[in-house]
Order: C-alpha cells, then sequence, then structure tokens
C-alpha cells in the first residue's frame, strides 16, 4: 500500500497518531494528513485556528483531543472527539518560556494525583527541560516544569516502558516514572553515551520490545547507528539497571512498534531523502520480531527489500546468543 495524496511532504521525521480509527501524520513543515485505512491521504482543513496548528511537529492524543505540538514550544489542542475542528483562538498553550529550548518530542504517563487517583498526563520533553500537561487540556490544565537540569537529546530515543518513559537525556539514560526528577539508569553504559560525536546524538534511537529498552547510537567518530545496547527490564530494578552490549548492526535512523508484520506495506517513519540513511527496526507484539530494513520504500516497486529477523531467545539469561536460519519463508 502507497499512503499518497494531499500536499506533498517534505523530507523529515513524521509523527503518527491513530484516533477514531483516523491515522493523522505530521512533519512539522506540511499539513497535517488523515488517512482512513483506504484511498488517499488528504490534508486536514486549514479552517479558522487550525491554519497554524496544522502543521505541528509531533502529533498526541489527550483526553479525547488531537494536540498538534510545534517544536518552539507551543501546541494547540482541538476539540473533545472532533480532531480535526478546532473553534476558539483560544485552544493552544505555551510550554515553558519561550526562551529557544525546543521541544524534541512527547509521551504520555500514568500520575498519581490527590483528586484523581491514577491519572494520564502528556509529558513534553525539550533539550534542557521536561515539562507535563495534566487536568483538561480545555480549563484545569496546567503545564508544569518537572525538570529544568535533565532534558532529551532525541525524540527518537523515547519509549514507553512498563515501568514508564526510557529516554537519551544530555548526561545518561533516564527513567520517568511520575512527576519527579528523571531517574539516571545508563551508568553502566557511560563511556559509549559519551563517545557518541555531537552530531549524532539527535539520531540516537530507542525502544521498547520483548522486555529490553534497545537504544541505537553511533560510536566515536561514526555518522550512523551501527551501535545497541539493550537494558533488560524482565526484572528490573532501577537503583541495579542490567546492560547488555554493544551489539553491532547495520544503521538505525529510527524504531517504530508494530502489531501486525507484513512484507511491503510497512509505514515509515522518516522520509530522509538519502536511503543510506534509512534503518528501521520494526516490532511484532503478538510474535517479537526485530526487522531491521538496509533499503525501504513505501512500496516495493520492484526494489527487493533486505532484512534481518531475530527470533525468540532460548529461555536462558543471556540474550546475546544467536540463532541460524536455515530458511525463511514469506507468506504474502
Amino acid at each position: 500500500t502507497t499512503l499518497s495524496g494531499g500536499t506533498t511532504y517534505s523530507a523529515g521525521d513524521v509523527s503518527f497518531a491513530v484516533y477514531q480509527d483516523n491515522l493523522y501524520v505530521s512533519n512539522g513543515t506540511d499539513p497535517i494528513k488523515r488517512w482512513t485505512g483506504s484511498g488517499s491521504m488528504t490534508d486536514v482543513a486549514a479552517s479558522g485556528s487550525w491554519q497554524s496548528g496544522r502543521r505541528g511537529h509531533f502529533l498526541q492524543i489527550y483526553n479525547d483531543r488531537l494536540l498538534s505540538v510545534l517544536a518552539r514550544g507551543v501546541f494547540y489542542f482541538s476539540d473533545a472527539f472532533n480532531a480535526e475542528t478546532l473553534s476558539a483562538g483560544t485552544q493552544i498553550e505555551y510550554i515553558g518560556d519561550r526562551s529557544g529550548d525546543v521541544v524534541v518530542g512527547t509521551g504520555l504517563l500514568g500520575v498519581q494525583t490527590d483528586t484523581q487517583g491514577l491519572a494520564a498526563a502528556v509529558v513534553f520533553f525539550k533539550r534542557s527541560s521536561i515539562w507535563m500537561l495534566q487536568g483538561s487540556v480545555a480549563s484545569s490544565g496546567i503545564v508544569d516544569q518537572i525538570s529544568g537540569r535533565v532534558g532529551c537529546v532525541s525524540g527518537k530515543s523515547i519509549a514507553h516502558t512498563p515501568f514508564g518513559i526510557v529516554f537519551l537525556g544530555n548526561d545518561n539514560v533516564y527513567l520517568l516514572r511520575g512527576a519527579g526528577e528523571p531517574i539516571p539508569i545508563g551508568t553502566q553504559i557511560l563511556p559509549a553515551l559519551r563517545a557518541i560525536p555531537s552530531g549524532q546524538k539527535v539520531n540516537a534511537c530507542g525502544i521498547y520490545q520483548n522486555g529490553h529498552y534497545k537504544l541505537s547510537i553511533a560510536p566515536s567518530g561514526a555518522v550512523r547507528n551501527t551501535r545497541q545496547y539493550w537494558l533488560d527490564m524482565r526484572n528490573f530494578d532501577p537503583s541495579a539497571p542490567e546492560w547488555w552490549g554493544p551489539m553491532r548492526n547495520s544503521n538505525q535512523y529510527s524504531f517504530l512498534a508494530m502489531d501486525v508484520l507484513q512484507a511491503n506495506d510497512l509505514p515509515v517513519s522518516t522520509l530522509s531523502t538519502d536511503s543510506s540513511e534509512q534503518g528501521i527496526a520494526l516490532t511484532d507484539d503478538a510474535r517479537p520480531v526485530m526487522v531491521w530494513l538496509d533499503q525501504n520504500t513505501f512500496d516495493d516497486r520492484g526494489t527487493t527489500i533486505t532484512y534481518t529477523v531475530d527470533g525468540h531467545d532460548f529461555g536462558g539469561d543471556s540474550i546475546v546468543l544467536q540463532k541460524d536460519f536455515k530458511s525463511i519463508g514469506a507468506v504474502i
């Protein structure tokens, strides 16, 4: 399936959100697009106050509203139960001051409150700080700073786990469990983190899959993410995190979690114009599989797609044992 239609997309990373059986896609430059599951994509209408808000870098569903988050530290929120309507010009909030500390990604957390028990909260990750929105975005919602010390260097490293949100910070890997300060959990791999070339930190990417947080980074002097470190979260203790690695691999530019694995019908989470930058790891939750695409397109167009498949482990404690497959068949 080739997703097309509406305004042609510029190159760059893309954000996805699913609401009311529609897929919404945004890249911060072009209008938000909607795909219903069939036919072509269409641009979200530029009516009213959506004129600016419909070009968000990140999309997030919160309290039955679509949040369109701009990197410069502002987000627009749609009407309730209608992701494509923004009735009032006041449906806009700022994320802290406008000091130039840009937003690099978002996430959702369950936060313990005094009045509502466990409630959802949106987390906004900036390069040098972290902010959280709790409550009704239309009335009582407040965007509070929860850390002015720790930020996130790459939005693609943000991953939701059963223990909270894990991400690559400016000096460590961190775990965010609620409204408190993030917990450093990457001390064991600090030499590798410090060796990442400064210009490549923004390309670090991570995913939670099969009981592990998997972080892909560039080693010293490299311009590709060719090393992976895996945080074992099967019996996780934040005070004594256990990492495996390094694992050598072809370049991973970003990760994308999927429920269903299909051959050429794979949505891509980046539109890099350099094919050598493409390397997307995909997971199938029903049957843990990691797929690295050395070459990807929106559809096969007669071009062979090559990939590597990692199956289940051997049931022991080691995750570095290798399986060799004598044959692999594809059912299409």
